[in-house]
């Protein structure tokens, strides 16, 4: 009788056995299937049916991460990055003992302008030996969208009203002209200034009388400064009442030489033949 029993226990397991390899059979069958093999009706549903069950799984899940994440991700603090100041910083900071070197250079203090010394015609070559070989920094108008007085006036305005502030040009037309024969232009006049004993400054025109603003110059070692020089140089310029003057220009445009000025009561623009430059700066 026991012996019958083990008998009948053991054909129950292999037929469980059989019965879960045909279950796990039926389920892989699909992905066992060659590529060959057309798939009936039955295996595209039931793809379809795993699939959307898939993606339902996806989609539940999503929905409770979201909702847990709902008030945001905790905040992570930020990862410093090895540059190559980090390894200088021990360096220097081991040569000189009791200095502090700062990641940041210090913004440099807002310009004072305390004495502005105008260079007249006989030292200009000293100006020239002293700072001509110096690169310069420009600066014309502030720009189109917010075009200051300065920038708008004519430059015979201008020019008359340095005139009056700082008296005759350091150079003009008159003596740099014989460059534009060589094709170089030159400009009608030229301030040149030393400011604060230390700063050499130029004031130009722009193109000749027929332009409008001034061109303000200094070393590329001031460059961060010039709209400060703007400010104290030129600015003052617009308080001041003109004063008579007279200059020789060279129109390029055209190819001739212009005559122009203030003289006193109207500002002029003549046509001429070409002047005599040795004979120095025209007279009103």
């Amino acid at each position: 009788m026991r012996g019958s029993n083990k008998r009948m226990e053991a054909a129950t397991r292999r037929t469980a056995y059989v019965g879960i390899g045909l279950v796990l059979l039926c389920m892989l069958w699909p992905s066992l299937t060659p590529p060959a093999m057309a798939q009936t009706e039955g295996d595209r549903g039931a793809h379809t049916l795993i699939e959307q069950y898939q993606q339902a799984i996806v989609q539940e899940r999503m929905r409770r991460f979201l909702e847990e994440t709902k008030d945001g991700f905790p905040g992570r603090p930020a990862r410093l990055l090895p540059t190559a100041m980090d390894t200088l910083r021990p360096w220097l900071a081991a040569r000189t003992p009791g200095v502090t070197h700062n990641e940041e250079p210090d913004k440099p203090a807002p310009l004072v302008v305390e004495d502005v010394r105008h260079v007249r015609h006989f030292a200009y070559a000293w100006f020239e030996q002293t700072y001509g070989n110096n690169s310069w920094a420009y600066l014309g108008s502030v720009g189109s969208r917010k075009r200051a007085r300065l920038d708008t006036t004519q430059t015979p305005q201008l020019r008359a009203r340095l005139q009056a502030h700082f008296g005759d040009p350091t150079v003009t037309m008159a003596e740099l002209g014989r460059q534009q024969a060589s094709g170089e232009p030159s400009p009608q006049f030229v301030y040149a200034l030393v400011v604060n004993d230390s700063m050499a400054v130029q004031i130009r025109d722009v193109n000749g009388p027929e332009d409008r603003g001034l061109i303000l110059m200094t070393e590329s070692r001031w460059r961060d400064q010039l709209l400060e020089l703007r400010a104290a140089l030129l600015r003052p310029l617009l308080d001041i009442d003109p004063a008579p003057y007279v200059d020789y220009y060279y129109n390029r445009e055209f190819n001739h030489w212009q005559r122009t000025g203030y003289d006193g009561s109207a500002y002029f623009i003549d046509r001429i033949r070409p002047p005599n430059l040795r004979r120095g700066r025209p007279q009103l």
